[in-house]
């Protein structure tokens, strides 16, 4: 009751700071997200409100939506709805959590599956994700908090600069692979099929995984512990949850043991299973070191069965098959090979990895990466690959790369483009691009692809660089 009054009076308070005309457009304009991934949180926020009945409530980010497999829970717990309940981590975890709070109730079972890493294990919070997220429903942002609320009315130009720009044109994002609402089903279950894993070192090397102690930060952990203690007195049993890893991605597998006695004793409530348990092999992944594909989703739900069940009665205790591993096809890169001469490569995992410049590309100012190198696909190039090159002002990069390194152009002072080829947004990038060039541009095909590259899970972070 408290917090639905403060909820009340933190709404109030934003309409009385924003102007008119703004309050307007946010509340009238018609929705512009609401066809790609952003546009599941309003389906996940009503399953969540609408339910009658205990549920079990999985609460985090993209690796449960790629991860949990609703209908395989609830046919082991059939006293419950689960309701999965995690999009983004660029939402950050504490939004996810106060949008959830008001709709626990008696019976619940509430679990808290952060993935591993600095930005879901804090208090981070985006207000230009989170108004993206909740363009289909705006009613959401009553049950954020005061100081959240305050960073939304400072994101809100930003937001409705982009929306009203996208109605000026005509046409609104419709994303058609797996970053598209369309990827779920109606009990907001991901059902776009996921075959394999589709990294070319079969793990996402600009997002290693660190279990490192310092992750454990004593804000976030006093904000969970203080939210375990409101859905007790609310009659709701909460439970901390382990994400699932790619084994490949990390860095350090010393760091895990102390990891997990430091969060065990930092805790105020259980844990089910243990980091070990949910480090899964390679080929269970799909675009992401957090992004099961579609026989991963079964793997990872049946461990998070396994673990609930020692805390949880399950009404149904039969065995559990697990599928055969998904293999991953050998890519072939199709596309301009006029500067081959320019790199220097090394066969690593599926296909090449440029590793350096020869004498020759550093001399020139326009390059493009090969698609192929002696007939198999070239799907990345290394950090060190353009650093420091002060001539390079234009790179045009194939639908072949996969993925692009944190530091990959520092020092390249005169660059002024990043030209991308793929129409869809298929390379992963690194969130500390540390970008210099302040002219520089990122240039995709068309405007269909500039609207998919501007609400994709890795490119949405460098909107503001696109254009086409």
């Amino acid at each position: 009751m408290k917090r639905t009054i403060t909820a009340i009076i933190l709404s109030v308070l934003l309409l009385l700071v924003m102007p008119a005309t703004v309050l307007t457009l946010c509340i009238f304009l018609p929705s512009q997200y609401d066809e790609t991934y952003y546009g599941e949180l309003a389906e996940m926020h009503e399953r969540l409100s609408n339910t009658e009945g205990p549920k079990i409530l999985m609460i985090g980010g993209s690796s449960i939506a790629f991860g949990l497999d609703v209908e395989m829970m609830e046919d082991f717990y059939k006293d419950y709805t689960v309701c999965p309940f995690g999009l983004y981590g660029a939402i950050g975890t504490k939004a996810m959590l106060e949008l959830a709070l008001d709709h626990i109730s008696q019976g619940d079972i509430v679990i808290i599956s952060p993935e591993i890493s600095e930005q879901t294990m804090s208090l981070y919070f985006s207000a230009q994700d989170m108004w993206k997220a909740m363009d289909s429903d705006l009613s959401m942002i009553g049950s954020l908090n005061g100081e959240d609320m305050g960073k939304m009315v400072s994101g809100v130009f930003s937001y409705l600069s982009e929306k009203l720009r996208y109605i000026r044109l005509g046409k609104k994002p419709q994303p058609d692979d797996v970053y598209a609402k369309a990827s779920f089903g109606g009990n907001c279950r991901m059902t776009y099929d996921r075959p394999y894993n589709q990294m070319p070192l079969l793990y996402d090397d600009t997002a290693l995984v660190s279990y490192s102690t310092e992750l454990i930060q004593k804000e976030f952990i006093d904000y969970i512990n203080e939210y375990y203690e409101a859905c007790y007195k609310k009659g709701a049993e909460v439970y901390y949850n382990f994400c699932p890893v790619n084994r490949l991605s990390v860095e350090e597998a010393a760091e895990i043991e102390p990891f997990f006695a430091c969060l065990n004793e930092s805790l105020h409530f259980p844990i089910l299973g243990n980091p070990q348990d949910y480090l899964f092999d390679a080929e269970w992944f799909y675009d992401s070191n957090f992004h099961m594909n579609t026989r991963g989703m079964i793997v990872y739900t049946a461990r998070v069965v396994e673990d609930l069940g020692r805390y949880v009665t399950m009404s149904d205790q039969r065995m559990i098959y697990l599928p055969e591993k998904p293999v991953s096809p050998i890519a072939k890169g199709e596309g301009d090979n006029s500067d081959e001469d320019c790199f220097m490569y090394e066969l690593n995992g599926n296909g090449y990895q440029i590793t350096g410049l020869t004498e020759t590309g550093r001399e020139r100012t326009e390059l493009t990466v090969p698609a192929s190198h002696k007939g198999q696909a070239v799907w990345g190039f290394t950090e060190d690959t353009f650093q420091g090159d002060e001539k390079l002002e234009g790179l045009t990069i194939p639908a072949t790369i996969r993925s692009i390194k944190g530091g990959s152009f520092a020092g390249c002072t005169a660059l002024k483009r990043l030209v991308m080829q793929s129409a869809t947004p298929n390379c992963a990038v690194d969130s500390r691009l540390n970008l210099e060039a302040s002219q520089l541009r990122i240039l995709v095909p068309d405007y269909e692809s500039y609207m998919n590259y501007s609400v994709n899970y890795y490119w949405s972070q460098y909107a503001d660089l696109l254009e086409y």
